[in-house]
């Protein structure tokens, strides 16, 4: 029987794709998901504080004031006639919210500490030193009744959790018992009054075996010879993948357009992965041999950004989606077990299907012969039926390119082209005899058509097996139609005349009971 795999070092050239692609993934995630997620490049991560509102004295009919994007920002709505004007750090004018819109005060040390979450924005010269006395220099920002604005008064700022929380995490902790935020309406002074908790999160261990299993149901699926079935997998992934994003983006702060807005910007990484989704899904169900490359591509890079960034779904208790707090919890844990085991399968699959440049020393170099000696056609056709032409076909080839060694000069730069039909999920099988890349010698085995045809040799995968071994002779082949040929004739002629395995007699096996 053939050897399943031959040892030693696979061929440069799909190697060399798979570890520029996996180079790429990793490089576009790095660069556009770290150090947040790219479903939340600008938006709140898990967390385990919570900020909530407990009163608001006096209440103003048609103004609502909410803490949104896990304690990150307020929201403050002025469906009234008269303006709310926000105070700042200082009890400065800050923002102000009313019929002709949204205003901002140029001259408050709030408008631009509050630009991140941190505070770190620089404060100009403009508002340094101002106060409660300072006239504002108001500045529109937008039409809108609504504004929104991260407030350090609401939110734990240094970077280490409080002592308590650092004492005993697993513990509630009340860590700001009142927070308080004042603005002015008419003539009367609002205080929203809240508080911000420390709440444990689950633990992400129960989730493990989950992981676990998608990522073996990733693999089988991708090495499945079934194409419908890696299909199958990574619609799930995708779907997972869309679920996820939407649902954080609902999540976020704002009006619709501005989530619509915000969704095509933050996320880019993942709409470009779901278009190569689309065409790897194209390519398996046409059976090409590039599916695999999109696999790798789109479960790794799902799986990194929707798996390894959002880890903490897992064990934070406060998430950045709309929707219950376990399915959340099994997107992030679908999208990186399934993700992952599609790029594993995809890799292990490409790596198994790669043409040997080296073969073991101690292979039988008539193991072609061996396999198809004293069959006739029709048991020909139901061993190849048994056998995976993906594996056999690049084996086969490789044995028949160092028989080619001689007239390599004749192929040059072109390539001597194999279409090859199989009773498979692929169908077609393409691979090309091309020569070694420039500081080598020799021909080496590719797939697809790498370079010019120089000539083409259309056949069944039976009867390709028949005439490497030599139990099918070229012209039997071509009469019965088991053989097409096409390009240049002098060259095929030279192809033809070696087909067949090396002269020389066939190795006698000894018998075991003769001393």
């Amino acid at each position: 029987m053939y050897e399943r795999a031959a040892a030693g070092r696979a061929g440069s050239g799909p190697l060399c794709r798979v570890a520029a692609l996996i180079a790429l993934t990793f490089g576009v995630v790095a660069f556009a998901a770290a150090p947040a997620s790219a479903h939340t490049a600008a938006g709140p991560r898990p967390t385990n504080y919570l900020s909530s509102i407990g009163s608001i004295s006096p209440s103003i009919p048609g103004v609502t004031v909410r803490v949104v994007e896990l304690g990150n920002k307020l929201q403050l709505t002025n469906r009234t006639n008269a303006d709310v004007v926000v105070l700042g750090y200082d009890d400065e004018p800050y923002l102000r919210v009313g019929p002709h819109g949204l205003y901002e005060n140029l001259r408050s040390q709030a408008t631009y500490l509050n630009r991140t979450r941190a505070g770190t924005t620089p404060v100009p010269a403009i508002a340094r030193g101002t106060g409660a006395s300072t006239p504002p220099r108001w500045h529109r920002v937008s039409g809108a009744h609504t504004a929104i604005w991260h407030d350090h008064r609401i939110h734990w700022m240094a970077p280490a959790p409080p002592p308590a929380v650092r004492h005993d995490p697993g513990a509630p902790h009340t860590v700001i018992p009142q927070w308080t935020v004042a603005f002015r309406y008419s003539t009367q002074t609002v205080a929203v009054s809240g508080r911000l908790d420390w709440v444990p999160g689950p633990s992400g261990w129960p989730w493990a075996p989950f992981v676990l299993a998608m990522f073996a149901a990733g693999i089988l699926a991708a090495r499945a010879r079934r194409g419908r079935v890696a299909i199958a997998a990574l619609v799930v992934l995708v779907g997972v993948d869309v679920v996820h994003t939407l649902s954080a983006e609902a999540a976020r702060a704002g009006s619709q357009l501005t989530k619509v807005v915000q969704y095509f910007g933050d996320n880019f990484v993942s709409v470009f992965v779901w278009i190569a989704a689309a065409v790897t899904i194209w390519a398996l169900r046409r059976r090409r041999a590039e599916a695999l490359y999109g696999l790798l591509l789109v479960g790794a890079m799902v799986g990194s950004v929707s798996g390894i960034s959002d880890l903490s779904y897992l064990w934070k208790s406060q998430l950045p989606s709309v929707g219950p707090s376990v399915l959340a919890r099994g997107e992030v844990a679908a999208a990186f077990g399934l993700g992952f085991g599609l790029a594993a399968g995809a890799l292990a699959a490409l790596r198994r299907s790669a043409p040997k440049a080296a073969v073991r020393r101690n292979r039988d170099p008539r193991w072609l012969e061996r396999l198809v000696a004293g069959l006739d056609d029709d048991q020909v056709t139901i061993e190849c039926e048994r056998l995976d032409a993906g594996e056999v076909v690049p084996l086969a080839l490789s044995d028949l390119a160092e028989r080619l060694e001689p007239i390599a000069s004749d192929l040059g730069s072109d390539g001597l082209v194999f279409v090859v039909l199989a009773e498979d999920e692929i169908g077609t099988h393409v691979w090309s005899i091309v020569a070694a890349p420039v500081g080598s010698s020799g021909l080496r085995v590719q797939r697809g058509r790498p370079a010019p045809a120089r000539a083409e040799l259309r056949t069944t995968f039976p009867a390709l097996l028949g005439l490497l071994a030599g139990t099918l002779d070229v012209e039997r082949a071509v009469t019965t139609g088991r053989l097409d040929t096409d390009g240049d004739a002098v060259f095929v002629a030279a192809v033809e005349a070696r087909l067949g395995p090396d002269p020389g007699p066939m190795p006698v096996e000894r018998d075991p009971s003769v001393a």
